[in-house]
């Protein structure tokens, strides 16, 4: 190549690309993106090609957003607009407990627009008894959810 193509974007793009937060914005001449482009066809991840459309497409997918504070904003807007996770979520709650810090390990989207998405999040939970935090692992796929 005779120029530099900011291919520190692909290490960025192959950290998210499958987490339900990416949109790949890039220029229909931009160089070496067939991989990219494979990639977010497979995984439903919009595509656009000016950096005024990737931002309306980003800003599309967040909506009205969600207030959270803490480990919460560690979870994607996807999962925690999700009937699962905000179901657990309260039950945490209840018992006093804090999210700490979560990290999405799969994500897959819904098949029908209407459709819950699939996924499995790990998460550090603080009791509310001050004991030591623990790492759970929450997965909701085919219409079921649980605690691992």
């Amino acid at each position: 190549m005779n120029r530099l193509p900011g291919l520190v974007s692909n290490i960025k793009w192959g950290v998210w690309y499958d987490s339900g937060r990416a949109v790949l914005g890039a220029p229909p001449e931009a160089e070496r993106m067939a991989c990219l482009l494979h990639f977010a066809e497979a995984f439903g991840v919009p595509v656009e090609h000016t950096l005024q459309e990737a931002a309306g497409a980003a800003l599309r997918a967040v909506g009205r957003g969600s207030r959270r504070t803490g480990g919460e904003r560690a979870v994607p807007l996807v999962v925690w607009r999700s009937e699962r996770f905000q179901r657990w979520y309260a039950t945490l709650r209840s018992a006093g407990c804090r999210l700490l810090d979560a990290r999405l390990e799969w994500y897959e989207q819904a098949a029908a627009p209407a459709g819950d998405p699939a996924w499995l999040l790990t998460v550090m939970v603080a009791p509310g008894d001050g004991a030591v935090p623990s790492v759970h692992r929450l997965l909701s796929a085919q219409g079921q959810g649980m605690l691992m």
